[in-house]
């Protein structure tokens, strides 16, 4: 068995890219295409987590003994709407040395790389098995990566390594940021705009709540830690939605944000976030003055946990540096599912092909270069 080539790669991402697996959307057409794809190869694979119109799944090449690499990687995208694309983005186009697509960099051609090879691995011969764990809604909090660890855990599979597939133009990143994502729903009290003493106005107070999160952010950036290794070297603090209110002369019942916090490693986020709760104690005091059926109420959305670094001299590490071919490590400020495996006790890294300025852009494209160092990275799979 001849090694796989770009064509055969891109034949499959361009597959791969065709279904749209938005987040909101089903992915279940794209499972049972790569179902179909192992069979054929007489490849065993399970659903994990199947559920809403979406599934994971899980396959094993090579012999069902403990060891081997796991290769991760999500099949959802983010929206193309209102995106100014200037080709069909479920279609893979290439132009020059660039292929163009929803998911092309994050991160159907790692999905593509891995399909590619499997011949290639069965003929050459594994000493371990390669696990596929090819998961859904990572792009809405990472809801499918701990079902995921834990049927690899049942499995009895202990891998010696998860590498997540996530663009890192295929270099060898050790640690990311975590990510916590909040709401938070002021429900105040309606009244005319001319009678502001008999109303809560929701927008205003939220207004205070931006204002204090701000603040947080700032005393972050501030402080940052010179040794972390991640760029920005801080924790930051962010408001991503902000709602509310019906009219201007309406005093607003109801105000919205959706915000999130990225912290370094060990940062205590409840002592980070204090400054926030008691302004909320203050304000909600003052609202009940008002109206007793005034409220805030936030909720935490997701808990993406960061993936710490580890000793570069331990024995994963060595073998994660002879399958990436470099001895360089790094940091990223961005989440993946990495920290949730990490915090199943795997030892896991991120690498794989295409770049993180990519990722969620309208003309999202991979370099074919990048391709080609993927698939040497595969290969590697049967001598590392």
């Amino acid at each position: 068995m001849t090694q796989p080539t770009l064509q055969d790669v891109t034949t499959i991402l361009a597959k791969l890219i065709s279904f749209d697996t938005t987040s909101h959307q089903s992915n279940m057409e794209l499972i049972e295409w790569v179902e179909d794809f192992l069979t054929k190869k007489d490849v065993p694979f399970q659903r994990v987590n199947e559920g809403n119109g979406k599934s994971s799944l899980l396959a094993r090449i090579g012999a069902k003994a403990s060891g081997g690499v796991v290769l991760s990687g999500h099949t959802d995208v983010v929206p193309t709407k209102g995106q100014p694309w200037s080709s069909d983005p479920y279609a893979l186009t290439p132009r020059g040395t660039k292929f163009f697509g929803r998911g092309t960099s994050d991160m159907k051609s790692f999905l593509a790389l891995a399909l590619a090879h499997i011949d290639y691995w069965k003929a050459k011969g594994l000493k371990k098995p390669v696990w596929l764990a090819f998961s859904h809604d990572e792009e809405i909090g990472c809801l499918g990566a701990a079902p995921m660890a834990q049927q690899l855990i049942t499995e009895k599979a202990e891998p010696s390594l998860v590498v997540i597939g996530e663009p890192t133009d295929m270099k060898l990143v050790i640690a990311h940021k975590g990510i916590l994502s909040y709401e938070t729903i002021i429900t105040g009290r309606e009244a005319h705009s001319s009678m502001t003493h008999q109303g809560v106005n929701a927008v205003m107070l939220m207004g205070e709540l931006i204002h204090t999160l701000s603040n947080i952010a700032t005393d972050c950036r501030n402080t940052p830690d010179m040794k972390s290794g991640f760029t920005p070297n801080f924790s930051t603090v962010h408001v991503g939605v902000v709602e509310g209110g019906t009219a201007r002369n309406i005093i607003p019942r109801y105000a919205r944000i959706a915000w999130e916090i990225r912290p370094l490693p060990g940062t205590d986020t409840e002592a980070l976030l204090a400054p926030y709760y008691a302004k909320v104690a203050e304000l909600e005091t003052e609202m009940k003055k008002v109206d007793k059926d005034t409220s805030i109420v936030t909720r935490k959305l997701t808990h993406v946990h960061g993936l710490n670094a580890v000793s570069e001299e331990s024995e994963h590490m060595a073998y994660a540096k002879r399958l990436a071919a470099t001895n360089h490590c790094e940091y990223v400020a961005y989440g993946t599912e990495g920290g949730i495996f990490q915090h199943h006790g795997l030892n896991v890294i991120i690498c794989g092909p295409g770049s993180i300025d990519q990722a969620h852009q309208p003309d999202e494209f991979v370099e074919a270069a990048q391709l080609e160092l993927g698939m040497k990275f595969m290969q590697r799979l049967t001598d590392a």
